[in-house]
């Protein structure tokens, strides 16, 4: 179970991650790849936990549980 924090700090991670993400894609430089890589995999992780939320929000929510 994901503590009740982490859901704005998921939501801020994934919306600057994804501007990092498209603004390390832009260009051409030394380490492109890994900041790339990097951003990419953190807003993917950032957009994993959102949905357990919404996930677990919804069971909590089918099984009447508040």
């Amino acid at each position: 179970m994901l503590p009740s924090w982490l859901l704005p700090v998921a939501t801020i991670t994934a919306i600057v991650s994804y501007v990092a993400w498209t603004a390390a894609a832009a260009g051409d430089y030394a380490g492109k790849g890994l900041l790339t890589a990097a951003s990419a995999s953190l807003f993917w992780l950032s957009i994993m936990a959102l949905v357990a939320f919404a996930v677990r929000r919804g069971v909590e929510r089918r099984h009447g549980r508040r």
